[in-house]
Protein backbone atom coordinates (compact mmCIF):
# COMPACT_ATOMS: atom_id res chain seq x y z
CA UNK A 1 0.00 0.00 0.00
CA UNK A 2 1.23 3.49 -0.83
CA UNK A 3 0.00 6.53 1.16
CA UNK A 4 -0.10 10.28 0.74
CA UNK A 5 -1.47 12.97 3.08
CA UNK A 6 -3.21 16.09 1.80
CA UNK A 7 -4.19 18.98 4.05
CA UNK A 8 -7.09 21.28 3.27
CA UNK A 9 -8.87 23.91 5.32
CA UNK A 10 -12.63 23.68 5.68
CA UNK A 11 -13.91 26.61 3.66
CA UNK A 12 -16.86 28.79 4.64
CA UNK A 13 -18.89 27.78 1.57
CA UNK A 14 -18.70 24.09 2.65
CA UNK A 15 -20.62 24.51 5.91
CA UNK A 16 -24.23 25.03 6.93
CA UNK A 17 -25.58 27.62 9.36
CA UNK A 18 -24.29 25.50 12.28
CA UNK A 19 -20.72 25.63 10.84
CA UNK A 20 -20.85 21.88 10.06
CA UNK A 21 -19.59 20.53 6.73
CA UNK A 22 -22.36 19.28 4.44
CA UNK A 23 -22.06 15.49 3.96
CA UNK A 24 -21.65 15.68 0.18
CA UNK A 25 -18.32 17.49 0.49
CA UNK A 26 -16.62 14.42 1.96
CA UNK A 27 -16.68 12.74 -1.46
CA UNK A 28 -15.03 15.85 -2.88
CA UNK A 29 -12.40 15.65 -0.13
CA UNK A 30 -11.70 12.08 -1.24
CA UNK A 31 -11.28 13.41 -4.78
CA UNK A 32 -8.92 16.12 -3.52
CA UNK A 33 -6.86 13.42 -1.80
CA UNK A 34 -6.86 11.17 -4.87
CA UNK A 35 -5.84 14.03 -7.16
CA UNK A 36 -3.05 15.10 -4.81
CA UNK A 37 -1.89 11.46 -4.51
CA UNK A 38 -1.76 11.17 -8.30
CA UNK A 39 0.20 14.38 -8.77
CA UNK A 40 2.63 13.42 -5.99
CA UNK A 41 3.34 9.95 -7.40
CA UNK A 42 3.10 10.74 -11.11
CA UNK A 43 -0.17 8.95 -11.84
CA UNK A 44 -2.50 11.91 -12.24
CA UNK A 45 -5.52 11.90 -14.51
CA UNK A 46 -3.46 13.65 -17.18
CA UNK A 47 -0.74 10.99 -16.89
CA UNK A 48 -3.36 8.33 -17.58
CA UNK A 49 -4.66 10.26 -20.60
CA UNK A 50 -1.09 10.44 -21.92
CA UNK A 51 -0.98 6.62 -21.57
CA UNK A 52 -4.28 6.31 -23.49
CA UNK A 53 -6.68 5.71 -20.60
CA UNK A 54 -9.54 7.26 -18.69
CA UNK A 55 -10.13 6.06 -15.12
CA UNK A 56 -13.78 6.64 -14.17
CA UNK A 57 -15.13 5.80 -10.73
CA UNK A 58 -17.26 2.66 -10.47
CA UNK A 59 -17.72 2.70 -6.70
CA UNK A 60 -17.28 5.13 -3.82
CA UNK A 61 -18.42 4.95 -0.21
CA UNK A 62 -18.06 7.03 2.91
CA UNK A 63 -18.53 6.17 6.57
CA UNK A 64 -19.13 9.26 8.70
CA UNK A 65 -17.74 9.28 12.23
CA UNK A 66 -17.82 12.92 13.37
CA UNK A 67 -18.53 16.28 11.79
CA UNK A 68 -15.91 18.51 10.23
CA UNK A 69 -16.41 22.16 11.13
CA UNK A 70 -15.55 25.55 9.77
CA UNK A 71 -11.99 26.40 10.79
CA UNK A 72 -10.80 22.77 10.84
CA UNK A 73 -7.78 21.72 8.83
CA UNK A 74 -8.49 18.33 7.33
CA UNK A 75 -5.80 15.72 6.84
CA UNK A 76 -6.82 13.33 4.11
CA UNK A 77 -4.79 10.14 4.01
CA UNK A 78 -5.18 8.50 0.61
CA UNK A 79 -3.89 4.95 0.19
CA UNK A 80 -3.55 3.00 -3.05
CA UNK A 81 -4.02 -0.75 -2.67
CA UNK A 82 -2.35 -2.65 -5.52
CA UNK A 83 -4.80 -4.87 -7.36
CA UNK A 84 -3.91 -7.40 -10.02
CA UNK A 85 -7.03 -6.68 -12.05
CA UNK A 86 -7.54 -3.61 -14.19
CA UNK A 87 -8.75 -1.41 -11.33
CA UNK A 88 -7.47 1.25 -8.99
CA UNK A 89 -8.52 0.74 -5.37
CA UNK A 90 -8.11 3.59 -2.89
CA UNK A 91 -9.01 4.00 0.77
CA UNK A 92 -9.32 7.31 2.62
CA UNK A 93 -9.21 8.62 6.15
CA UNK A 94 -10.16 12.18 7.00
CA UNK A 95 -8.98 13.50 10.35
CA UNK A 96 -9.07 16.99 11.79
CA UNK A 97 -6.04 18.92 13.04
CA UNK A 98 -6.31 17.13 16.39
CA UNK A 99 -6.08 13.70 14.74
CA UNK A 100 -9.73 12.85 15.38
CA UNK A 101 -11.15 10.53 12.72
CA UNK A 102 -14.06 12.24 10.95
CA UNK A 103 -14.70 9.87 8.04
CA UNK A 104 -13.24 7.02 6.08
CA UNK A 105 -14.10 5.48 2.76
CA UNK A 106 -13.02 3.67 -0.34
CA UNK A 107 -13.27 3.94 -4.09
CA UNK A 108 -12.67 1.87 -7.20
CA UNK A 109 -11.88 2.98 -10.72
CA UNK A 110 -11.56 1.05 -13.96
CA UNK A 111 -9.39 1.65 -17.00
CA UNK A 112 -11.13 2.64 -20.23
CA UNK A 113 -9.53 3.43 -23.55
CA UNK A 114 -9.98 7.02 -24.66
CA UNK A 115 -12.69 5.64 -26.96
CA UNK A 116 -14.54 4.20 -23.94
CA UNK A 117 -13.61 0.51 -24.24
CA UNK A 118 -13.14 -1.35 -20.94
CA UNK A 119 -9.56 -2.55 -20.42
CA UNK A 120 -9.60 -6.07 -18.96
CA UNK A 121 -5.93 -6.26 -18.00
CA UNK A 122 -3.84 -3.97 -15.84
CA UNK A 123 -2.09 -1.44 -18.09
CA UNK A 124 1.66 -1.79 -18.36
CA UNK A 125 2.14 1.71 -16.92
CA UNK A 126 0.59 0.47 -13.65
CA UNK A 127 2.71 -2.69 -13.58
CA UNK A 128 5.74 -0.43 -13.95
CA UNK A 129 4.42 1.91 -11.24
CA UNK A 130 3.89 -0.97 -8.79
CA UNK A 131 7.37 -2.35 -9.48
CA UNK A 132 8.96 1.09 -9.08
CA UNK A 133 7.40 1.48 -5.64
CA UNK A 134 8.00 -2.11 -4.53
CA UNK A 135 4.29 -2.89 -4.29
CA UNK A 136 2.75 -6.34 -4.58
CA UNK A 137 -0.84 -7.35 -5.17
CA UNK A 138 -3.32 -7.93 -2.32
Amino acid sequence: MLKHITEIPVRFNEVDSMAVVWHGHYIRYFEDGRESFGKHFGISYLNFVDEGFMVPLTHISCDFKRSARYGDTLKITTSLHPFEGAKLKFTYQICNQDGILLANGKSEQVFLSLEGQLNLTLPECMNTFYEKHGLSFD
